[in-house]
């Protein structure tokens, strides 16, 4: 990876995996290269591309990382680690992602209805979530490794850069909310979203939370918009009565989300000023433990 080199990085998830990303979306975006995959401390991950916005080198990958190929998958606690050492790896320090939620409530406590978009500012994971073993057992230790606390997640200025593309599509959106992540490959039951709605979630997914974690131990400043694609199990239709419901609306989405996520990096190329407190929460001088013979 030593003649890569970006900047900024886009994670696509399932809110734009229904459109191939940028070819049929922006035709100011040039893909400079395809690249099959990269090998990582964590295993060999998903294929990337390099892209060129406004004249520089983005970095992304498709729904999060986890489809390395049509017989695979990678749990997302992997992938999302994989993707932060190829981020940091390549210099980016800004980086986006769209991901699709069950909507759980509004911050009035009101039903969140497909279709509403969600910046959310705090995250949670929640407690019954499996931890998946690495395939690759033991990694490298960094020894000089700085720790972070993980308030405020979601880095502000990235945050505004995605209620600006919003506001220039003439969308409304949710400032904020709490994502909730829950164990990959399955909905939640009715007493699981009970006790999410109850513990403060306004929206439920499976991914951004571990990709969270990974950016800020990274030092790669990181935000999410997330599109509701349904009622989540919550009193309500799911989103409608054709079993395709949720399948034709990843289809209308995707070039929404296409539009919003481009226009955001362009944003944040164009005008990003760093004012953010992502870097109020480090934590120095724990990463040399346990001591010699202890």
């Amino acid at each position: 990876m030593s003649n890569l080199e970006a900047r900024y990085g886009l994670i696509g998830g399932s809110n734009a995996w229904a459109i191939q990303f940028p070819e049929e979306t922006d035709k100011g975006i040039r893909v400079v290269k395809h690249i099959k995959g990269f090998s990582t401390p964590f295993g060999v991950s998903s294929p990337y591309k390099l892209l060129e916005i406004n004249g520089v080198h983005v970095l992304r990958v498709a729904m999060h990382g986890s489809y390395p190929n049509d017989q695979e998958m990678i749990p997302p606690n992997i992938s999302a680690k994989q993707t932060a050492w190829i981020f940091k790896q390549a210099g980016v320090k800004y980086a986006l992602v769209d991901a699709s939620v069950g909507g759980i409530q509004n911050l009035e406590g009101g039903p969140l209805p497909p279709w509403s978009i969600v910046i959310p500012d705090d995250f949670f994971m929640a407690p019954t979530i499996p931890m998946f073993a690495s395939s690759v057992g033991r990694v490298p230790r960094d020894k000089d490794k700085t720790f972070f606390r993980m308030a405020k997640p979601f880095c502000e200025m990235l945050r505004r850069s995605l209620m600006k593309a919003c506001k220039e599509e003439g969308l409304s959106f949710q400032d904020g909310g709490v994502y909730a992540c829950t164990p990959w490959g399955r909905f939640e039951t009715v007493p699981e979203i009970s006790i999410l709605r109850n513990n403060g979630a306004h929206v439920v997914g499976q991914t951004v939370a571990h990709e969270a974690v990974a950016m800020r131990n990274a030092e790669i400043h990181f935000a999410s918009i997330n599109i509701v694609s349904n009622f989540a199990e919550n009193g309500h239709e799911w989103i409608g009565d054709c079993p395709d419901a949720m399948a034709n609306f990843y289809r209308e989405c995707a070039p929404i989300t296409a539009r919003l996520i481009t226009n955001a990096m362009k944003a944040v190329i164009n005008d990003h000023t760093g004012n953010c407190q992502c870097r109020e929460f480090e934590v120095s001088g724990l990463g040399k433990f346990p001591i010699e013979n202890a």
